[in-house]
């Protein structure tokens, strides 16, 4: 049984945070989470195990995790509310409160499409202090929705911003990657509908924090103007830096999959500062599916390895260490530290999923799976 343990990962400080969307935690593939410690004694024994609060059948409770501070947030995007399929939820739970396993708030989709369309609020979440962000992905006949909260706030609950494509294209993808840093926020848009098929894709740029977070302070088109650029499609965010995946057709018609690194403190922040491709032979579709960036270095994933680059070095995104083998689904750094999750990769006869620590040296010092 794959239980989807390392589907997603987060860490903050000493916490991390594993989902496991297709544990059959009260329901079949209701979904769960664990959290760990990473200055336990054990950093591979979970120090809470949560189940979903309204177990419903596939709702993939832990798809998606956030942490910052003493806040934990749980997406369940596949979730029914008994009148809409898959119109989602996501839960905030107090890590440090007197019952850390019981949500002191569930986050409702403020804009539920209809009972024909599939919404999947919570697709995406960013946490940043008590600045939460989830995106709506209504797949169909409706482009997607971002949605801001404030988790201090007399209302956590109400969304304090809306953000949707200033284009208005229906089926645009608006919102399937996003990342926030400094409450600057990157959202990628890398599709739309069939009609618009020759769009390659782009990214906006909001500051959250800003005196217009409604408007977009960039956008980036792609560097690739082909229908399958695909550009935005996984993304990553870093104070000023950025960093996202382009499609593009190589010499022999295949398609490969880069990474363009943008610097939005330059003076040509919609410029690439360099490109990162995987430079020994297996540039694949599956190059920077999985993305993490803090500070000089750049986390991308290339088939079941996870390579990481320095920003500074000479040249610009040089290779500096390669992990091999199951470790490419999902990735976060946090004050140097790296956690990396597969949940296809065996621990046994069964794909039960790995996640992998790694300390500040980038050695790999603990390893948790689900049995």
């Amino acid at each position: 049984m794959n239980d989807g343990f390392g589907g997603d990962v987060d860490i903050d400080v000493n916490r991390m945070a594993v989902g496991a969307p297709d544990a059959n935690r009260g329901e079949l593939r209701a979904g769960g989470v664990d959290v760990f410690d990473r200055t336990s004694s054990t950093p591979n024994v979970p120090v809470l195990t949560l189940a979903s609060p309204e177990p419903g059948e596939e709702d993939q409770f832990g798809f998606q995790v956030a942490l910052s501070g003493r806040h934990l947030v749980v997406s369940a995007p596949y979730s029914d509310d008994g009148t809409t399929d898959q119109v989602g939820k996501a839960y905030v739970y107090d890590l440090e409160g007197p019952q850390p396993q019981v949500p002191i708030h569930t986050l409702v989709n403020p804009n539920p499409a209809p009972s024909s369309a599939y919404n999947l609020f919570g697709y995406r979440l960013e946490l940043e202090g008590s600045l939460l962000v989830v995106s709506n992905q209504a797949v169909y006949g409706r482009d997607g929705e971002v949605i801001v909260y404030d988790l201090s706030s007399a209302t956590p609950t109400t969304p304090v911003r809306r953000l949707s494509n200033p284009y208005r294209y229906r089926q645009g993808r608006f919102g399937i990657s996003l990342s926030l840093s400094d409450g600057r926020l990157a959202v990628g848009e890398p599709t739309r509908s069939d009609y618009l098929a020759s769009f390659p894709g782009q990214i906006f740029v909001y500051e959250l924090e800003g005196p217009s977070p409604q408007t977009p302070s960039v956008i980036i088109p792609s560097p690739v103007q082909a229908a399958v650029a695909n550009f935005g499609d996984s993304l990553a965010l870093d104070g000023d830096r950025l960093v996202a995946t382009v499609m593009q057709a190589d010499s022999s018609g295949s398609l490969v999959r880069k990474v363009m690194a943008y610097d939005l403190a330059s003076a040509s922040p919609l410029v690439p500062a360099f490109t990162l491709d995987t430079s020994e032979g297996d540039t694949t579709v599956s190059f920077g599916s999985t993305l993490a960036i803090e500070g000089d270095t750049i986390i991308a994933q290339s088939n079941n390895t996870l390579r990481r680059y320095d920003w500074s070095s000479i040249p610009a995104g040089a290779v500096q260490q390669t992990y091999t083998g199951d470790r490419g689904h999902a990735a976060a750094i946090s004050d140097g530290w790296l956690i990396a999750g597969n949940p296809d990769a065996r621990t046994g006869a069964d794909a039960d999923g790995i996640v992998r620590l790694y300390g500040p040296n980038y050695a790999e010092i603990a390893v948790a799976g689900m049995g």
